[in-house]
């Protein structure tokens, strides 16, 4: 298995992510980047029999390592790294370079959506559009992972998902990076 921890997933929140996948059997796992936590997704989407998971990666080149780490593995059937190069999103005044629009047209009712990119170095609240344009997206019993929030940037993210979007409710784990996980509120 591909190792974990430095730019990787750490493994407390590889596991957390296993529970949830466990939990609600998602037809359909999204991920902001890829690399070593695309193959463990892909081994519990494979698990699933009828999972698939779509990573979204910006980077040509690492992506193309993604999908060689992938193949390695012999989980190019149920993991797709697509190529999703940044393009800045403007909601308003201001715009986020994020994964390009055009390759979130297809994704519908994803049940969990692992947030750990793009990278901080992108820009201020780089993974801050993730929500706006990926929660219509997700399941009615979505969780949203939001990685390494032990970093002020990714808690400000954190905090206006919780601000503009009152339908959520955020659960903050204290594992290594830390990590925040958002639901449905339930009535």
């Amino acid at each position: 298995m591909p190792p974990l921890r430095g730019w990787a997933a750490s493994p407390d929140v590889l596991r957390h992510l296993t529970e949830a996948v466990a939990r609600r059997r998602p037809k359909l796992i999204v991920e902001c980047g890829s690399g070593s936590s695309s193959v463990w997704l892909g081994y519990f989407a494979e698990q699933l029999a009828s999972a698939r998971v779509v990573c979204l990666e910006h980077d040509e080149r690492y992506g193309e390592l993604s999908r060689e780490l992938i193949r390695a593995h012999g989980l190019d059937g149920v993991v797709e790294i697509r190529s999703a190069p940044l393009a800045d999103w403007t909601p308003g005044d201001r715009a986020y370079p994020w994964y390009s629009v055009e390759a979130l047209e297809d994704l519908a009712d994803i049940g969990v959506l692992f947030v750990d990119g793009p990278p901080a170095a992108t820009g201020p609240e780089a993974r801050y559009p993730a929500v706006p344009l990926l929660l219509s997206r997700c399941a009615a019993d979505a969780v949203i992972v939001l990685d390494d929030s032990r970093r002020a940037e990714e808690t400000a993210v954190s905090d206006r998902w919780l601000a503009e979007h009152p339908e959520i409710e955020r659960t903050v784990l204290p594992f290594e990076k830390g990590a925040h996980v958002f639901t449905r509120r339930t009535t």
